[in-house]
């Protein structure tokens, strides 16, 4: 209906019912996004909550971070042209040749998006680094948030955020 009308649509997420930020709060919240983006949503609220939207959890907002990334991306899909499909390219080494050693397959390879906090290496390599939790993972990243001095706020931000504000006071709203 939002569409039809030309008006964006929010629509809430993150209805976990998981207690802690693991494995169900992943998988509950990752396909609880992929439905209301491709059902049409253009703004979702609700990262970071856990227990039915009972607690927020800095950890659980950071892997809804990762998540949003790789939903986006899935939805985005896949340009089907030319250059994407690498067609000459194919022509030229077919079956025989490294496409690792191509320019156009280093161009082109970090197009799709890739995990940074996610455990994309070996077992060993997990192994050898401790074999870290995502949790943990996910609470690094969040003290480094917390720790890092805020932003400046945008001035044009800010004046336009008064503008608004004397315009509902003055009953221009």
């Amino acid at each position: 209906m939002a569409q039809f009308y030309g008006v964006p649509a929010g629509l809430g997420w993150g209805g976990t019912k998981s207690k802690q930020p693991e494995a169900q709060s992943a998988y509950e919240n990752t396909l609880g996004m992929v439905l209301e983006l491709a059902a049409g949503a253009d703004f979702l609220f609700g990262a970071g909550l856990l227990d039915s939207a009972q607690q927020m959890s800095l950890e659980e907002l950071v892997i809804a971070d990762e998540v949003f990334g790789m939903v986006t991306r899935l939805l985005r899909g896949v340009a089907v042209e030319r250059e994407t499909l690498a067609v000459d390219l194919i022509k030229k080494l077919s079956f025989k040749g490294d496409y690792l050693f191509e320019p156009h397959t280093r161009a082109h390879v970090r197009a799709l998006w890739q995990a940074r906090l996610s455990e994309t290496g070996t077992y060993d390599g997990w192994k050898s680094a401790g074999s870290p939790h995502l949790e943990d993972k996910a609470r690094a990243v969040a003290d480094g948030i917390l720790a890092s001095p805020a932003p400046e706020f945008p001035a044009e931000l800010d004046r336009e955020f008064n503008d608004i504000i004397a315009a509902a006071e003055s009953g221009r709203f």
